[in-house]
């Protein structure tokens, strides 16, 4: 684990090299990682004209020693976060009106591009129905160090009655047939909740990102 001691001298440019930190304070980062941002300081350091030379030896102080049990992010392509969401039934549906936010948990089905769902129409519908972009968040976590999580941006859809969705409400229920209990959560009953209408819905992804994180081979 390497140390660098961040320290904020005044300078604007010179404040650039606390970008982990607002104040004078230690913090451990990976080896790899700390070497990067020391290469950067010293570019910054190195500019003429723009930092008092006596600020240069009190900007940063690294102590190295490699620390091979450390995590490693890994982005994800594509096809992996295809995967991913191959695997997975369960997920978090964020949407947003008038700049709030809101995320719930769904049950869904991956079927090439699309992300089909079923849901009683109440405040996540009417949020969508308003504004169609969304986002799925699906993560699978063994421990705080070992994860894997995607995010699906894409559009909200409502599949109707129409003939122009008559293919697709007849993909998600093919979908749903092979998922045990495939109507939870959405239909989970709370001690107050009144009847709703049901819709079916798909969400086609347009972006797909994930990460996973390890540990390093000791």
């Amino acid at each position: 684990m390497t140390f660098i001691l961040l320290e904020r001298v005044g300078n604007p440019v010179e404040d650039r090299v606390a970008f982990l930190d607002q104040a004078q304070m230690l913090v451990p980062l990976p080896l790899e990682v700390s070497q990067r941002a020391l290469n950067v300081a010293e570019q910054l350091l190195q500019v003429p004209g723009r930092h008092a030379a006596k600020h240069r030896s009190e900007v940063l102080r690294a102590d190295m020693c490699e620390d091979s049990s450390g995590m490693l992010i890994h982005e994800l392509t594509r096809e992996e976060c295809l995967e991913v969401l191959g695997r997975n039934t369960l997920g978090r549906l964020a949407c947003v009106q008038d700049a709030q936010p809101y995320i719930v948990p769904v049950s869904f089905s991956l079927d090439g591009d699309y992300v089909y769902g079923f849901s009683t129409v109440g405040q996540k519908v009417h949020w969508m129905r308003a504004n169609p972009l969304v986002c799925l968040e699906v993560e699978e976590i063994s421990d705080r160090r070992h994860w894997t999580t995607v995010l699906a941006f894409g559009a909200y859809e409502e599949l109707t009655d129409s003939a122009d969705h008559a293919a697709a409400q007849r993909r998600a229920q093919e979908l749903f047939a092979g998922r045990d209990r495939w109507w939870e959560p959405a239909t989970g009953k709370t001690p107050s909740r009144e009847p709703h209408a049901a819709v079916l819905y798909r969400i086609s992804v347009h972006r797909l990102t994930g990460r996973s994180a390890s540990t390093a081979a000791p």
